[in-house]
């Protein structure tokens, strides 16, 4: 007998969704084991913030990727100080170059963004 799965679309912006969700929900199950609820829940809840995100993106492109970079960032930062007072020596440095780059896509969203809207109205 023959197991047919559901083949569903996933565009590429759902793609990069599900994969920054993956660091975060990474960050918060090692949390589990060192006890740090701030640090479980916060992660927990952008990778699940980020999975919300895929039912929104393909109808509110623009401002549901900048929103979620600028959250994600938030928290990379927030998750390299946690880290940083657990005592870590190089994973914080990790999430503060994950921070800058998500900054970097909230950027390149709004420029984009900024583009397609002065490229409409003319």
């Amino acid at each position: 007998m023959r197991v047919q799965f559901i083949k569903m679309a996933i565009t590429r912006n759902q793609k990069l969704l599900l994969l920054s969700a993956f660091p975060f929900f990474l960050a918060g199950t090692d949390s589990v084991f060192h006890g740090n609820w701030i640090a479980i829940s916060l992660n927990l809840a952008m990778g699940g913030l980020n999975l919300l995100g895929l039912f929104w993106i393909e109808k509110h492109h623009f401002p549901v990727q900048i929103g979620l970079s600028i959250a994600n960032s938030a928290m990379a930062f927030t998750t390299a100080w946690l880290f940083k007072e657990a005592g870590k020596e190089y994973l914080p440095l990790i999430w503060l170059f994950v921070g800058l780059l998500f900054l970097f896509t909230a950027w390149n969203f709004w420029r984009k963004g900024n583009a397609e809207k002065n490229s409409r109205s003319v």
